[in-house]
């Protein structure tokens, strides 16, 4: 699972910073920071694109890569979930175990 949390970030870094890119932002990811509060369940507001390329691909190509075993991927979504509803709610908890990581939970703007 480290090792898919790992790939996951690295896609999901590159491919969320190209959707900031002038000629994609407005057409594929505006949608994603029309909220004016960060809450949680904005993690989850994307197009259809996005969601595909940057969300979706960048979860699962780890555990698809590694062959991952059907519980670890269900424990590793579970928390890949609660890993980004976190990072999207406004608030940096000091016992979350994403605050151990200082490159996991940061909002990229």
């Amino acid at each position: 699972m480290i090792i898919s949390f790992v790939i996951n970030d690295f896609f999901f870094y590159w491919i969320h910073r190209a959707f900031h890119h002038p000629r994609l932002y407005a057409r594929f990811h505006k949608q994603h920071h029309k909220f004016n509060a960060t809450i949680g369940i904005a993690a989850e507001y994307a197009g259809t694109v996005e969601e595909l390329f940057a969300n979706s691909f960048s979860t699962l190509i780890g555990p698809i890569l590694l062959g991952q075993h059907p519980y670890s991927f269900w424990m590793y979504l579970g928390i890949r979930v609660w890993e980004t509803v976190e990072s999207h709610s406004g608030y940096d908890f000091p016992w979350s175990i994403w605050s151990l990581f200082d490159w996991q939970g940061k909002i990229m703007n």
